[in-house]
């Protein structure tokens, strides 16, 4: 679990350039609303995501987490044009890859907690 933990935070962490892919096609000053609402996502949807590891269970969850954290990036490649057209739709697709990340950390920390053994 450790590893896959570590290759979901790598997928993510290739995401650390992103406003230069948000500033060269479109307008700069929208790079931080594309970072920001990815952010604000992944935090506010993490109450409704624990409830539903407990529903649906750990590995459940970490795999549509995984699946998100797969398809949203693809997603992206649909918007090499002019952004000021399509920044709706961009936004839109943070927020989901905001929520993808909220399920794998939440899932996988969860998972990972239960397998631990109990001290004592």
């Amino acid at each position: 679990m450790s590893l896959a933990n570590f290759f979901t935070t790598s997928s993510f962490g290739s995401f650390f350039l992103f406003p230069l892919f948000v500033s060269h096609l479109g307008d700069p000053s929208w790079t931080s609303a594309c970072d920001g609402v990815f952010s604000l996502a992944s935090v506010l949807s993490r109450p409704w995501i624990s409830s539903m590891v407990d529903r649906i269970g750990r590995k459940r969850s970490y795999t549509l987490g995984c699946a998100i954290m797969t398809i949203l990036p693809l997603s992206y490649l649909l918007f090499q044009q002019d952004l000021s057209r399509v920044y709706p739709a961009l936004l839109f697709a943070r927020i989901l890859h905001g929520i993808g990340l909220a399920f794998c950390f939440t899932s996988a920390f969860t998972y990972m907690a239960d397998i631990i053994p109990k001290p004592g």
